[in-house]
């Protein structure tokens, strides 16, 4: 093997990894529109496709993380922690209203008048009434 087969060997090692990095942005960017357009959206499908995404990028860096150092694929690493910052940011939101539906859920089933079995048995009526 001589030089410029090794230089291509690199480059072809770095475009990959840096197609690896877009595609992964990309499934980010998707998630964070479908989180925007549809907040009840099923995410499982990104899921997925985030969780086989960074399983083939280890998989590409994970004998030669010098292919991390090329300037392009730097610049792409660095859209792709911006993109996740930002899918953060919406999970985070979304699991807070999660737990802002369940308290309020809460509060109103705890305040309906009942027979005892569920609920708050200061609402629950005397054996007499039921």
């Amino acid at each position: 093997m001589n030089e410029t087969t090794i230089a291509r060997t690199d480059d072809t090692e770095i475009q990959n990894v840096q197609r690896l990095v877009a595609r992964l942005t990309g499934i980010i960017k998707g998630e964070c529109d479908a989180i925007r357009d549809n907040p009840a959206a099923d995410l499982s499908g990104f899921v997925d496709a985030k969780n086989r995404a960074l399983y083939e990028l280890e998989l590409a860096i994970r004998n030669d993380r010098s292919v991390l150092a090329d300037p392009h694929t730097r610049t792409a690493l660095r859209q792709l922690r911006d993109a996740l910052a930002l899918n953060e940011t919406m999970l985070q939101a979304q699991i807070v209203a999660v737990g802002d539906a369940i308290g309020v859920v809460e509060e109103l089933s705890g305040a309906v008048p009942s027979d005892g079995t569920y609920g708050n048995p200061a609402y629950a009526k005397p054996a007499a009434y039921l």
